[in-house]
């Protein structure tokens, strides 16, 4: 184990998407000047997708500064364009709650639609393409049950490997589902790096129920969606991450710390949360305390957590990273086991992530694989 590490600074966004950050949120004359810097040379069809998903809070400082602008109509448009599409997914997606309900199933809004009902309250500002929702571990297999039963198809349903439905429950921590016009990600463990039945107790203990419209959602503690944002965040572009982070700081100025800084270091994830909210630091100091920075960096880090939190921040396309990887989410799995119970569940562990319905396929896919992933390598 090691103390003092320090934490590296995540990869800065390009340098246009820093600039639509500080346009949308810095504070007084900065926030405008980068504002009005950068309209002259934005150019909306050629913008990447992380970007245009600040467009309508952009459009939103724009009209508060009574900034004019020939490109104000065109923002005007993607905010009302991310508004009704968001509608629609709320209306299929209260459908889903509503049948989880009805069965006595406890269902927690994360993600996306939680930060749109909790933080960000305009359904406007924050573009999605699905939505997320927790259930209790031991109700996720009833849950895509009901859910198939109204028209939610899993991405584990696989008629040629009946049992990969099943591992399914066992080596990840949601499903993909889909119909005709949306998608749904079910969850049944809140992060990837954290799997089993009791990993997510406290956070449905400190989970808080908030009203919207008509009706009332259960979404997770403030302090518990920052450190979601920061973790969920590690393998994206941070101009996806960083500004819900910011929303939900500024809407919590009596966040409890404290809470964050004992989750994170009970999940081994010091230096994931660390490296996240250094960055939120540095462009916007007023909103972290030093105090939890400090807490951090002294926080004990295993070896295991330095090397897995190297890899989250790859680019996750290389044939070997992906491998690295891959071991990162096993070992997670197979967290506090001996090594003869490892070696029992490793064989179950990569006939799901390859899809193979048998042990004795493995060796065959294996080499096939590998030969594959080094002829790239050389390539």
């Amino acid at each position: 184990m090691e103390t003092g590490v320090n934490i590296e600074p995540r990869k800065s966004p390009l340098e246009e998407q820093q600039l639509i950050l500080r346009a949308v949120f810095q504070p007084g004359s900065a926030g405008r000047d980068a504002a009005i810097a950068w309209l002259p040379h934005a150019e909306i069809d050629n913008m990447q997708f992380e970007s245009l998903r600040l467009m309508p809070q952009l459009y939103e400082r724009l009209r508060r500064e009574e900034i004019a602008d020939p490109l104000l109509p065109r923002l005007k448009g993607l905010k009302k364009h991310a508004w009704s599409k968001n509608q629609l997914l709320f209306c299929r997606t209260s459908q889903a709650i509503a049948a989880l309900r009805q069965e006595g199933i406890d269902v927690m809004v994360i993600k996306g639609m939680a930060l749109v009902l909790g933080f960000y309250r305009d359904f406007s500002l924050r573009p999605m393409n699905d939505a997320d929702l927790l259930v209790p571990t031991h109700h996720a297999r009833r849950a895509i049950e009901i859910l198939s039963h109204h028209g939610w198809t899993s991405e584990f349903e696989d008629p040629a490997n009946p049992r990969r439905s099943e591992w399914a429950f066992q080596h990840e921590h949601a499903a993909h589902l889909s119909d005709s016009l949306r998608g749904l990600d079910l969850h049944w463990n809140l992060l990837a790096c954290r799997i089993g039945p009791d990993a997510d107790q406290d956070f449905w203990a400190a989970s808080v129920e908030i009203g919207f419209g008509n009706q009332r959602f259960r979404i997770l503690n403030p302090a518990d969606q920052l450190l979601h944002i920061c973790v969920h965040g590690a393998d994206l572009a941070p101009i996806r991450w960083i500004p819900d982070a910011l929303v939900v700081l500024r809407s919590t100025p009596n966040l409890d710390w404290r809470r964050l800084l004992m989750q994170a270091r009970k999940r081994n994830l010091t230096r994931m949360a660390g490296k996240a909210l250094q960055q939120v630091q540095r462009d916007f100091s007023d909103l972290v305390p030093s105090q939890l920075m400090t807490e951090l960096r002294r926080s004990r880090v295993s070896i295991f957590e330095r090397y897995e939190c190297r890899q989250l921040a790859m680019p996750g396309i290389r044939s070997f990273e992906c491998w690295l990887k891959t071991l990162c989410k096993f070992l997670r799995l197979s967290r506090g086991m001996n090594p003869y119970a490892r070696l029992e569940l490793l064989p179950e562990f990569l006939c799901f992530i390859w899809n193979v319905a048998s042990n004795r396929q493995l060796p065959a896919v294996f080499g096939h694989k590998a030969a594959k992933k080094i002829h790239n390598l050389f390539r």
